[in-house]
């Protein structure tokens, strides 16, 4: 099954946490950071993104949908 994976670039990394009501990855220094969330599919993701939109217009998202692992 592939996921699709969502990253929010932000200089507001709480707002985002507050805003996101699922397990999260994040990667912070003192100003900005970076949240990783899992969907499982691109709807969901879409409706998330815009969500948290919501809260910082001025983040940047990136959204990995086609992937594969290597052994």
């Amino acid at each position: 099954m592939n996921l699709v994976i969502v990253a929010f670039f932000s200089n507001n990394v709480e707002e985002l946490i507050d805003g996101i009501d699922q397990e999260l990855v994040i990667l912070r220094d003192s100003i900005s950071g970076l949240v990783l969330i899992f969907q499982q599919n691109l709807a969901n993701a879409k409706t998330v993104v815009n969500k948290i939109k919501h809260i910082d217009n001025n983040l940047d998202v990136m959204i990995v949908y086609d992937y594969n692992f290597y052994k």
